[in-house]
């Protein structure tokens, strides 16, 4: 599995994302299909760089990744729900760990995956208009 499997399989698995999102979790972009008019919750992501830790004798089998992930909303709440999604997606990752699929304690406390940066916005030219939170996130991994 890619670590993009890896990431989706284990997000739509958390109940209290795949709800706030309704299992609207896409690669990259948001399908056309989703922008026709109708509200919609859903939540898109991508890798943006890979970091390895290396070591004297060789690269390891670990490092971590950034990735963006962007919430979208065009409900009547849909700010509201996009941040929402955004915190749906923080609590998952307290428990989500790509180093030993699906649990390792040990990682989790030692190396947790964290929220870098989010912001919030307004897709320009939407309408009705589509609200979207940015979160910049680092994932740690062990090659699977």
């Amino acid at each position: 599995m890619t670590l993009e499997e890896i990431v989706r399989t284990a997000l739509l698995a958390d109940t209290a994302l795949s709800s706030a999102i309704g299992g609207n979790l896409f690669l990259a972009q948001l399908p056309q299909s989703l922008l026709n008019g109708s509200p919609f919750k859903a939540l898109t992501f991508q890798r943006l760089s890979t970091q390895r830790q290396y070591s004297h004798s060789s690269p390891a089998d670990v490092g971590w990744c950034r990735f963006q992930f962007t919430a979208w909303a065009n409900t009547t709440a849909a700010g509201a729900d996009s941040l929402a999604i955004g915190y749906a997606l923080f609590n998952a990752l307290k428990t989500f760990n790509a180093s030993a699929f699906p649990a390792s304690p040990e990682v989790l406390t030692g190396a947790p995956n964290f929220v870098i940066n989010q912001y919030m916005g307004i897709e320009p030219q939407t309408q009705p208009p589509i609200y979207k939170n940015v979160l910049d996130v680092r994932i740690w991994f062990r090659d699977q």
